[in-house]
């Protein structure tokens, strides 16, 4: 009777629970076709079963990154709940679909910019190549340097970039950090742990140290007033210090406007 109970709701639903299959197999006073009728029943009657919508879910946790506004949503505002931020500089993003260069300010410690905007600051001891036969190669702060594949996107994972010479070397995805270098920013959030806890992600199997985190609630900042409510391409990015000392950037993600029964667009969702 339970494997006819789990095999009937594979069929109807998005997966069998603990729950329901004990919740069916406790209803003795009616035959197994009586109980299957009186689930579908008592789901098609929204007096007893509230109605649901897996494309409103769906619609609701949908979050591929979006570094400007497009014709089917807008960007998340790093002072909305559940926005993303991380630890480490470059994404994959930065990579393989056309030059983007990044350039290196400095001698150390260096200060990076990817396309024209500041990404982060780091000590000379920390960003350097870690191939044989380049111990003593100096940075071209002229020289527009490219990723020539996908780098691991994890603080200290290796990011490979093309060399004056077209070498593709290897050295480690730096920090987000600007101890000392707040001048260079034109927005920093100071992010509350105590009253909005970091909810982390994207944790443990490179260091064991978390390298993405979302926020649990809006953040209160005085700074959220400045910040656009659009990012737009060529932005400079928004950079948060948390209580003990260290850097986040912020990942503007994809939100789409609400289109549920109760709230529909004119249009039907077609323009996001």
């Amino acid at each position: 009777e339970r494997d006819e109970y789990a095999r009937f709701l594979e069929s109807v639903t998005f997966g069998v629970t603990s729950s329901e299959l004990d919740q069916m197999t406790a209803t003795s006073s009616a035959t197994t076709k009586g109980v299957m009728s009186n689930w579908i029943t008592n789901q098609m009657d929204s007096t007893s079963v509230s109605m649901t919508s897996h494309r409103e879910y769906w619609r609701k946790r949908l979050n591929p990154r979006l570094l400007t506004p497009k014709f089917l949503g807008k960007s998340d505002h790093p002072c909305d709940a559940l926005s993303k931020w991380r630890r480490y500089t470059f994404t994959q993003d930065d990579c393989c679909f056309g030059p983007k260069p990044f350039y290196i300010s400095g001698t150390g410690p260096y200060e990076l910019y990817f396309e024209g905007v500041i990404r982060t600051v780091v000590a000379k001891e920390d960003f350097y190549i870690l191939d044989e036969g380049y111990s003593d190669y100096t940075f071209n702060q002229t020289w527009g340097y490219t990723l020539c594949r996908n780098p691991h996107e994890v603080v200290g994972g290796y990011i490979l970039i093309v060399l004056e010479n077209e070498a593709c070397v290897t050295m480690r995805n730096p920090e987000i950090d600007f101890t000392g270098h707040t001048h260079l920013l034109d927005h920093i959030l100071y992010l509350n742990e105590t009253t909005n806890p970091l909810q982390p992600i994207d944790g443990g199997w490179f260091d064991g140290a978390n390298n993405g985190f979302l926020t649990s609630y809006d953040v209160k900042d005085p700074s959220c007033d400045q910040i656009p409510a659009i990012t737009e391409q060529g932005d400079e990015h928004i950079f948060a210090q948390v209580p003990d000392g260290s850097w986040l950037v912020f990942c503007p993600r994809l939100e789409l406007a609400n289109n549920i029964p109760s709230m529909p667009l004119f249009d039907g969702g077609k323009s996001t």
